[in-house]
């Protein structure tokens, strides 16, 4: 894995991973994540001769923050770090929450994106009314970004504090296939680090990048995203208890193109390793 950094138009650093060579991917990583969220998955991406880059999004990593980000400022980002890359064309990947930040770029940049594979990702703003279909600790994030943002940033504060123990919450959460596909020696270091960098700009920065974030996801998406013509692939665990498959379901019927995959005894953060296979 090599990591760089791009400075911005605007002045603001972007830091982010790259792993392997071949056909390129960005990949937007969920919400908490980081440019190490693939970390695990190095060897078998390499093999599979596949060039991922995995930006953080602002006050993620290295990422600076930025207060007036949006889905749009999003789509610039990539924009310019593909131009950076001097790549004309690129497909795009996206997990749990960055699911939806893939979607709404996608719909801006058109063409130039040629394949988009969302794993786990929600579909909140879809779903009936208070049907939120997933954990508690989910569930409980999302209400708190549709009615205050500021202080849905305040409740994780306490929680970004400390790495370790938002990691060990996702992974309480998560059922107990993830629970084991996390506490593997081959996976758990790495996610561990995956955590740590996300929250590395301190609590109160963390927090405001995860509330932000996650507010974008469960309100309006915007215009152009049920009009994707591109090859979508839905993917979901059939034990995904952090994100449950009603919202892959909601997807499926908003995005007429897509086609979807249940990947059976697998989890949230097992389907990871099942988006480029």
């Amino acid at each position: 894995m090599i990591e760089r950094t791009l400075t911005l138009r605007d002045g603001r650093q972007l830091t982010f991973a790259e792993i392997g060579v071949g056909p390129t991917w960005l990949h937007c990583h969920g919400i908490p994540g980081s440019r190490h969220e693939l970390s695990h998955l190095e060897y078998q991406l390499t093999n599979q001769g596949l060039r991922i880059i995995i930006p953080d999004r602002p006050g993620y990593g290295k990422s600076t923050i930025c207060q007036d980000y949006s889905f749009k400022r999003h789509t610039e980002d990539l924009a310019e770090l593909a131009d950076h890359l001097r790549l004309r064309h690129f497909s795009l990947s996206g997990f749990s929450g960055g699911g939806v930040f893939a979607l709404t770029t996608a719909a801006v940049l058109g063409t130039r994106v040629t394949e988009i594979r969302l794993a786990a990702t929600p579909a909140v703003p879809l779903m009936p009314s208070g049907c939120m279909h997933a954990a508690e600790l989910t569930t409980n994030a999302w209400r708190s970004a549709m009615e205050d943002r500021s202080r849905l940033a305040s409740e994780l504060t306490p929680l970004c504090e400390d790495a370790k123990g938002m990691s060990a919450a996702l992974r309480q959460s998560s059922g107990e296939p993830d629970a084991t596909y996390l506490a593997a020696p081959a996976v758990r270091p790495y996610f561990e680090q995956s955590t740590v960098t996300a929250l590395s700009q301190g609590a109160t920065t963390a927090a405001a990048a995860l509330a932000r974030d996650t507010a974008l996801m469960v309100h309006d998406w915007g215009n152009g995203v049920a009009d994707l013509d591109q090859p979508i692939q839905l993917l979901h665990g059939t034990q995904d208890q952090l994100v449950h498959l009603p919202h892959q379901e909601a997807l499926a019927n908003y995005l007429p193109n897509a086609k979807t995959r249940i990947i059976p005894e697998t989890g949230h953060y097992g389907l990871l390793k099942e988006i480029w296979r």
